[in-house]
């Protein structure tokens, strides 16, 4: 299989993951168009810790893909991945590392906005409190990245980025666009919108220039190709149920019972949810 014909049946494979990913979140979504600007202090805190999370575990698994990468020899996705976790450390956004601004931002507009108290991410398992739907979507990326078929990784690492470049934006206009009146001005507010739709247009551009044409020159075969859309298929999977998880909290916790930002207690042990 030459790299034009790999590149064309990943395209097609990949597109057609991509659909039925979005697909499955659309509820997800189309949920949090609904509801800009009606969110309380208790949906505000679910949204950060799972949002923070999910920005912290994929932090490491740029750091275990760039590692497979040197073991494989793979220079092209060295020079890629690095190009990435520049952008982490913060070479790309004026020396503020995107997780730690990422943070403060939140943190800041909770204060502001719904009056909670910042949160003190430690990004230990110890600190998920329960929450089964972050441990299994850490568990399903460890799985991908730690595997020692390489294919399998830069494919999980591929939909890791390209997902999220398609997504902070509707983050950003459900919890944050709407309540720019709490800012103390447009220039405030503008520090939050470039942590959210900076780092959109640069994951988008990034997926595209940079690593998409990477992703083809491993896939010599029909195998190697189906290695590769199995990562993306596992990854999106895993990052679809930690979304509609957060979904089925966020409307648990839209009554009056979550008003005062201190969620309910829950219905259902973790136990028996990680049974289903």
């Amino acid at each position: 299989m030459n790299t034009e014909t790999a590149k064309a049946r990943a395209e097609e494979l990949i597109r057609h993951e991509s659909a039925a990913y979005r697909d499955k979140c659309e509820p997800f979504f189309s949920y949090l168009e609904k509801k800009q600007g009606e969110w309380n202090g208790a949906q505000f805190k679910a949204f950060r810790e799972f949002f923070l999370y999910h920005a912290w575990f994929s932090e490491i698994a740029v750091g275990k893909i760039l590692s497979a990468a040197y073991r494989h020899l793979d220079f092209d996705a060295v020079h890629a991945v690095s190009r990435h976790a520049r952008a982490f450390a913060g070479a790309d956004y004026a020396n503020a590392a995107i997780l730690n601004s990422t943070i403060s931002t939140l943190n800041r507009h909770g204060e502001l906005v719904f009056k909670v108290a910042p949160c003190a991410m430690d990004f230990q398992p110890k600190s998920f409190h329960g929450n089964s739907d972050m441990e299994k979507f850490v568990a399903a990326q460890s799985w991908c990245f730690d595997n020692l078929n390489y294919r399998i990784a830069l494919g999980a690492y591929y939909a890791q980025c390209f997902a999220p470049s398609q997504e902070l934006e509707k983050f950003f206009n459900s919890f944050l666009a709407p309540y720019t009146e709490c800012y103390a001005g447009v220039a405030d507010f503008h520090l939050v919108e470039v942590c959210f739709i900076q780092k959109s247009t640069v994951l988008g551009d990034y997926c595209r220039d940079t690593l998409w044409p990477v992703v083809p020159k491993h896939c010599f075969n029909q195998k190697n190709l189906n290695d590769v859309v199995m990562g993306v298929r596992l990854l999106l999977k895993a990052q679809s149920d930690l979304w509609l998880g957060l979904h089925q909290k966020l409307v648990s916790w839209g009554g009056p019972s979550g008003a005062s930002g201190n969620p309910p207690q829950p219905t259902i042990s973790p136990e028996k949810i990680l049974q289903n």
